[in-house]
């Protein structure tokens, strides 16, 4: 079996003793431990959200679909559907840097107006 992870337990003598964890144990451990630091902060929930590989995923689907001639996105649209309520954030971030990107598009288009006018 694959060894992940060194980890102690106590003995009943109270002294340590070396156990390997496999990763399926260390996936279980890790899993438990982000969800206490999500009871307890509640806005950590959304920073591991976005380290699953399901919002890479979503992330990466929602990219090409926006390369792709509307006419051809309805299969990357039915895939994006499919994640419902994982597809939120990935959907929103995404919206949320298009529109700071356009907002600076705009910027330096009004700042460059602006130089063109002082000449």
């Amino acid at each position: 079996m694959f060894k992940f992870w060194n980890r102690f337990k106590k003995s009943s003598k109270n002294s340590s003793q070396s156990e390997e964890w496999t990763e399926e144990q260390f996936v279980e451990s890790l899993d438990l431990v982000m969800k206490e630091q999500e009871s307890k902060n509640p806005e950590i929930k959304e920073v591991h959200e976005k380290l699953s590989p399901e919002y890479q995923q979503i992330k990466q689907l929602v990219a090409q679909m926006l390369m792709m001639e509307p006419e051809t996105r309805d299969p990357l649209l039915q895939k994006i559907k499919s994640c419902k309520e994982k597809a939120v954030l990935p959907l929103l971030d995404t919206l949320l840097a298009l529109d700071a990107m356009a907002r600076a598009a705009r910027a330096a288009r009004t700042a460059s107006s602006e130089e063109q006018g002082e000449m």
